[in-house]
C-alpha cells in the first residue's frame, strides 16, 4: 500500500465521516474501481497517446453514468489530473479498511484442505471477535495443498497450523542441516 493512496483514502474518509457517507462514497469507490479497473479504461487513463481533454470528457461520462455524489466526483477528477488514477484499486481497500475499523468489522480469511462444518467456523468466528472485541467478516475458502489443519489470514497476521506448513519447516531445518 503506497503512502499516497493512504493519503488520498484518509482525505476522503474524513469528509465521508464528516458529511455522514461512509457507506455512500465506499459504494461509489467500488462501482469506480469495476468501471475504471477493466484494462481498456485503465489503459485509456494511464496511456499518453491521448490527450487531457478527451480523458476529462471520458471520466465526465463515467462520473454521469454512476450518477457519483459530488464529492466523489471531484476526488476521482483530482485522481486524474495528477495522473494517479491508477492508484484508484488502493485507495478504495484503504477506504475500506477504515470504514471496517470505524464500524468494527473484522473481515478474516479462512484456509482449510477440507470444508469445515458451521459449528467448527461459528466457534472461530465467536473466539476472533471475543478476543478482538471486532464483528468478525469471514471468507473460507478450500486449499487442499494445506493437505490438514487451518490457515488464518487477520490484517496482516497469518495464523498457520497446516500440515503443509509444518513440513515446509521441517524440510528447512533438514536443508540447513
Amino acid at each position: 500500500m503506497s503512502k499516497a493512496s493512504k493519503r488520498y483514502a484518509s482525505a476522503i474518509f474524513e469528509i465521508a465521516k464528516d458529511t455522514d457517507s461512509v457507506k455512500l462514497f465506499g459504494d461509489e469507490l467500488s462501482k469506480l474501481v469495476e468501471v475504471i479497473y477493466n484494462p481498456t479504461t485503465l489503459n485509456f487513463f494511464t496511456s499518453p497517446l491521448f490527450s487531457t481533454e478527451q480523458k476529462k470528457n471520458i471520466l465526465q461520462s463515467i462520473i454521469d453514468k454512476l450518477a457519483l455524489s459530488a464529492t466523489v466526483a471531484n476526488f476521482i477528477k483530482i485522481l486524474a489530473e495528477k495522473r494517479r488514477i491508477w492508484l484508484l484499486k488502493l485507495i478504495e481497500e484503504q477506504y475500506n479498511n477504515l470504514s471496517n475499523k470505524l464500524h468494527k468489522i473484522l473481515p478474516i480469511k479462512i484456509k482449510t484442505a477440507f470444508p469445515l462444518d458451521d459449528f467448527k467456523l461459528s466457534t472461530i468466528k465467536e473466539g476472533i471477535e471475543r478476543t478482538t472485541g471486532f464483528n468478525v467478516l469471514m471468507t473460507v475458502e478450500l486449499d487442499q495443498s494445506l493437505i490438514a489443519g487451518i490457515k488464518i489470514e487477520i490484517d496482516d497476521m497469518v495464523y498457520d497450523s497446516s500440515v503443509k506448513s509444518q513440513l515446509d519447516r521441517i524440510e528447512e531445518i533438514l536443508q540447513k542441516g
